[in-house]
């Protein structure tokens, strides 16, 4: 059976939680991928190196911030997603709540 390998940035959910970086204290050691926004300007993205989950990213373009993975947090009964970006590629079988901002792609 032959599979089709999809780019690394198509996927169906990856939710991020947005914070000041002040706010972020890091222990232990990351292994951090160098890329390259829609931006065109750098992005960090940072993992662990023991199991290779994503942690967070640090993106140029906003300097002051850090996307956090939520997937990484004690507690996500309190994430509500209000934005939704990449649309253009998302699953047929996903859908966006009412009242949510979507994206095709990034915003600038």
């Amino acid at each position: 059976m032959a599979r089709t390998v999809r780019s690394r940035r198509e996927t169906a959910f990856s939710v991020l939680v947005r914070i000041p970086k002040s706010a972020m204290s890091i222990q232990g050691q990351l292994k951090t991928f160098h890329d390259t926004g829609d931006s065109g300007q750098p992005v960090e993205r940072n993992f662990c190196p023991e199991c290779g989950s994503p942690i967070f990213s640090d993106v140029a373009v906003m300097p002051c911030v850090a996307f956090i993975k939520a997937g990484t947090l004690d507690d996500t009964s309190w994430l509500d997603p209000k934005m939704h970006v990449y649309c253009d590629s998302k699953e047929h079988w996903t859908s966006i709540p009412e009242g949510c901002q979507n994206f095709a792609r990034m915003p600038a």
